[in-house]
């Protein structure tokens, strides 16, 4: 029997792969996104740690959101 994704576990891959499209084949890009707190704050810990294997800057604002989520009770979904 194949494991099924969560609902927060698809969301979270689905904005890690719309991020991730924009460079392809080599090329750099830019990704612009909305964050929300209350409808995006389960992604945090993920995007966070996403990034800095990317090498990316982590804002501030993303690490304390990333932590405070980690702290929370409902621990659904992992990166």
């Amino acid at each position: 029997m194949m494991p099924t994704a969560s609902a927060s576990q698809t969301k979270c891959q689905q904005e890690v792969h719309r991020i991730g499209r924009t460079g392809r084949a080599g090329k750099s890009g830019v990704s612009i996104t909305f964050w929300n707190e209350g409808y995006d704050m389960e992604c945090a810990p993920a995007l966070v740690k996403i990034a800095k294997e990317a090498g990316q800057h982590v804002p501030e604002w993303l690490e304390k959101a990333a932590a405070k989520q980690k702290q929370a009770k409902n621990k659904a979904w992992r990166y």
